[in-house]
């Protein structure tokens, strides 16, 4: 049964109880925030199917085990409140659950990503064409932290958009994501604004980037999270490829002299 704001309509529904798998046909999930009753996400699919159902397990072994789960063509938008935490949607959802589940396989094929500011419905992240496989997941909630592991998982996409800063915007061409590599290609970090439009703009010094790379290697890399809420990462190596960077700053505007956080700190 789906949450209670959960909503999930679609054309039609096809169920093999001997195989215990369900099929989905162009079904729309709806996702609202609750407590404004406003949909917060909404995904429109090609199909989505589930397949492999142990009975047996559900029954005797108060476990939940699934074979594959696919997610084709989906189109998600997304609309991002700071107000809303979405680890507490996880806290929740992990709480909620009685059983230990297992699943197989998950796969998202060919999905379209857009991500909006809810403040002012500006875009903040866009991606086509995005692939995402994930291997051997099992859901714990009795655990102490209510654990979330898996096995192996790899993600591509291409035309990645996301606006960095309210001035700046990150491009990448095409990215290839696995548990221990990652490739990046096509690399642009760009202000949005000419120098001189910037300069209009502003009423104290900021600086105008141009950042483009070829493409960037990740190798033996490491991350997750510590006690369920520190971003951690490691790599062995780090190759950048044909990177140029052209920084401008226009002394004419004021400096600024308010106090600057470190980056992660100025993202909260």
């Amino acid at each position: 049964m789906a949450p209670e704001n959960v909503k999930i309509q679609y054309e039609s529904i096809e169920v093999n109880s001997l195989k215990g798998s369900v099929n989905l046909v162009k079904p729309i999930i709806s996702v609202y925030e609750k407590t404004t009753y406003e949909i917060n996400t909404q995904i429109e699919l090609d199909h989505l199917s589930v397949d492999g159902f142990s009975y047996w397990n559900y029954l005797f072994n108060n476990k939940i085990i699934l074979g594959d789960i696919l997610f084709s063509r989906p189109k998600i938008t997304s609309y991002l409140n700071d107000k809303v935490k979405s680890r507490l949607y996880k806290d929740e959802f992990i709480k909620g659950l009685k059983q230990i589940i297992q699943i197989e396989s998950i796969e998202i094929q060919d999905a379209h990503v857009e991500v909006y500011d809810d403040s002012d419905d500006s875009l903040l992240l866009k991606s086509e064409n995005l692939n995402f496989k994930i291997d051997a997941v099992e859901i714990s909630p009795s655990t102490e932290n209510n654990s979330i592991t898996y096995k192996d998982f790899k993600v591509t996409s291409n035309t990645i958009f996301y606006r960095l800063t309210e001035y700046d915007n990150l491009v990448l061409v095409h990215l290839d994501v696995s548990s221990d590599f990652s490739k990046f290609k096509g690399i642009t970090l760009k202000t949005k604004y000419s120098k001189e439009a910037l300069s209009n703009q502003i009423t104290v010094e900021r600086d105008h980037y141009d950042l483009t790379i070829d493409s960037i290697e990740i190798k033996k890399q490491d991350f997750g999270f510590k006690q369920d809420s520190f971003f951690y990462f490691k790599s062995q190596r780090v190759d950048f490829y044909q990177p140029d960077f052209k920084i401008y700053t226009d002394k004419l505007v004021e400096d600024d002299l308010s106090y600057k956080p470190l980056y992660p700190k100025s993202r909260k």
